[in-house]
């Protein structure tokens, strides 16, 4: 090898912030052949855990005892394709274990040293001799007041090395509710040591730890694995420097006109290719197809700014274009964005944990937001032109997906993408996430089992459709479940379930399906259950009289900020089938129909909770009456815990006429 290869020490600013987790994936990561090493400051065989079962490892190695770069082969062992894992043994002398890393870069092009946890002038001693050999150094910590502090001091002891020193933020919660920082506002908090990474914490680097395989390996493109890979591309694509305006100022190339100039330019020669192969301007091959062309493509450009980081942001950004939504692709891929919201190709949010926030990136023109959105419906028959400047449509995931066009949008084309769960979600996740008690929860849990009709009322976002997923997973398995929406979004457990979905009217104007008309049509489906994803207009009649007919235990949902606003809108609904019916009759219908409402809501800081769950207990005169079973509220009466209203509900009774009798105490 005519260089040396690269050598990136990570290092744990305390114990338990998940060095090695750190240094696995990043290897993982990692392109061509490469060494991951364990050195005698971290610990013995946590490293090999990420590669397979315990006691599957090499015994440690003497770093003392290797005298040539190929006898690292012989101390070392194969855990994923070009990657390589060897452990030295504890106590090895700091001038031995800088002479290995020095022969690993002799061998490897890439060399990845796990340090361990900093731990003073201990680390000092151990990582004085070794920092002299590093391209690069990270330095692994979490919010941890201690392991903040402890990042500071090890930055602090590894600068004078001449070697540049990255921070990585690990285990990053956004759902925590506490104040979130961007990578400089950290750099800020570390002296300004610039951080190169947030990884956020997810059970996908659970699961990967019990299974043996590096995240980035197991969990396809998850927010947890791109993080690594950005990363990766980070650490190991642009040459170290010494300053800490490196990375910013390879991000600002990767936005400047001449890098747009060359996307558009192959972008431009990859559709003529797709011409010339008699295909089309929209390209319907798959990812790895398109990456082959476009790899030919890059490789016939020059230039010395072509670095393997460089070409490898390239070939994404334009595969993303080709086969995917573009310069959203990113927000798509990422499991903790819930929404993507475009005000034109300027002006881009996202919504993280419930938070909206605006975030650097855009579009390159409005040419390139029209030619997202045009790849979007022309796939579903649709268009959308001055003409016809509105469209609902969703993706192939099932994210919801609305678009407006000039003239309509003055400011350039309006884009929102509701994305769709990746992970169906259980009623754990609202445990954990405070949305339910354990006693609400089992209570609900009866009531669905009991075939009781229930109405999720809820704002816009609030989060009634997860809500209605998650209820409709108790309905047993041997029945028989019709799902009715307006965009499939459901997704159930359960076997025997038929799915409907509407359908808009096509070019002509004609051949539309309402959700009304799928109702209608599910009563001659013989349903056991009938799960309408939500009720907007005279469908809701039907829905009602369904209830009322024999289809007990069907589940819907409908926008409102309480209750009694749902009921008045179910009525309003009812009025909009055109039956001249009087209010009163409507109402006996709603009273006989409903059994249960729970309340959703969105509160300020970004959470979504159930807020209330009321039984319907008839009417007094012309006025609904209903009764809290649970409500949200702490001793002042304002939004708090979720607890019993200290009442028994009438429904109990008719539980326990079905089997499923619920503990008096939970309503104490």
């Amino acid at each position: 090898m005519a260089e040396p290869g690269r050598l990136v020490i990570v290092i744990g600013a305390k114990g338990g912030v998940g060095t090695t987790a750190i240094a696995a994936n990043l290897a993982a990561a990692s392109a061509g052949e490469s060494l991951l090493l364990s050195m005698p400051s971290a610990g013995m065989g946590d490293l090999a855990l990420w590669f397979g079962p315990a006691g599957s490892g090499h015994p440690p190695l003497d770093p003392a005892a290797v005298g040539a770069p190929e006898l690292l082969d012989a101390v070392s062992r194969p855990v994923l394709e070009g990657l390589r894992l060897a452990e030295m043994a504890p106590g090895s002398a700091p001038a031995a274990v800088a002479g290995l890393l020095a022969l690993s870069r002799r061998r490897f092009p890439l060399t990845v040293a796990d340090a361990g946890p900093w731990r003073g002038r201990e680390s000092e001693n151990a990582l004085a001799r070794a920092a002299e050999e590093a391209s690069a150094i990270l330095v692994v910590f979490n919010r941890d007041p201690l392991a903040v502090r402890r990042a500071r001091e090890a930055a602090a002891f590894l600068k004078p090395a001449g070697r540049p020193v990255r921070g990585v933020l690990n285990r990053e919660d956004s759902r925590s509710g506490r104040e979130e920082l961007d990578a400089r506002e950290w750099s800020q908090r570390l002296d300004g040591m610039p951080v190169l990474a947030v990884i956020p914490a997810a059970v996908e680097m659970e699961e990967a730890m019990l299974t043996g395989a590096p995240v980035v390996k197991t969990a396809g493109r998850s927010r947890c694995a791109e993080a690594f890979r950005r990363l990766a591309l980070a650490a190991f694509g642009f040459p170290p420097a010494p300053n800490a305006a490196e990375i910013p100022a390879a991000e600002e190339h990767f936005r400047s006109p001449a890098f747009r100039e060359l996307k558009r330019r192959l972008h431009r020669r990859f559709i003529e290719i797709e011409r010339e192969r008699g295909g089309s301007s929209s390209f319907r091959g798959s990812r790895d197809d398109a990456r082959r062309v476009l790899l030919g493509l890059i490789a016939g450009e020059g230039g010395p700014d072509l670095t393997p980081g460089f070409r490898e942001r390239l070939l994404k950004e334009l595969t993303d274009s080709v086969v995917g939504l573009g310069s959203l692709q990113d927000f798509l891929d990422d499991d903790g964005v819930t929404e993507v919201m475009v005000n034109g190709p300027d002006a881009v949010y996202v919504e993280r944990g419930g938070k909206i926030s605006r975030v650097s990136q855009s579009l390159d023109g409005e040419a390139e937001l029209r030619g997202i959105i045009e790849r979007i419906v022309s796939p579903l028959g649709r268009r959308i032109d001055e003409a016809s400047p509105l469209v609902d449509a969703r993706l192939a995931d099932g994210s919801r997906v609305n678009a407006v066009i000039p003239p309509l949008a003055l400011d350039g084309s309006c884009l929102t993408i509701r994305k769709f769960a990746r992970r169906r979600l259980t009623i754990k996740d609202l445990l954990l996430g405070d949305n339910l008690t354990p006693v609400a929860a089992e209570f609900l849990r009866l009531s669905i089992s009991g075939k009781l009709n229930v109405l999720i009322s809820g704002g816009t976002g609030s989060g009634k459709t997860t809500l209605l997923n998650i209820l409709a997973s108790y309905i047993g398995a041997e029945e028989r479940i019709v799902t009715i929406e307006d965009a499939a979004e459901l997704q159930l457990p359960q076997e025997h379930v038929v799915r409907l979905e509407a359908r808009p009217a096509n070019l002509e104007g004609r051949g539309a399906v309402t959700i009304r008309d799928l109702v209608r049509n599910s009563l001659r489906m013989r349903p056991d259950r009938i799960v309408v994803g939500e009720v907007r207009g005279g469908e809701a009649l039907d829905m009602l009289q369904a209830m009322n007919t024999g289809h007990e235990g069907s589940l819907s949902t409908l926008h409102a900020n309480t209750p009694r606003d749902a009921l008045s809108r179910l009525e309003t609904m009812v009025l909009m089938a055109g039956m001249d019916l009087p209010l009163r009759a409507i109402r006996d219908q709603v009273v006989s129909a409903l059994d249960l409402i729970v309340q959703i809501a969105r509160l300020r800081d970004g959470t979504r909770r159930v807020v209330r769950i009321v039984e319907m207990t008839g009417l007094e005169g012309d006025v609904y009456r209903m009764q809290d079973i649970f409500v949200r509220r702490d001793a002042e009466g304002v939004i708090g815990k979720l607890v019993p209203a200290g009442l028994v509900p009438r429904i109990a009774d008719k539980l326990a006429e079905r089997g499923f009798r619920p503990d008096q105490a939970w309503f104490a």
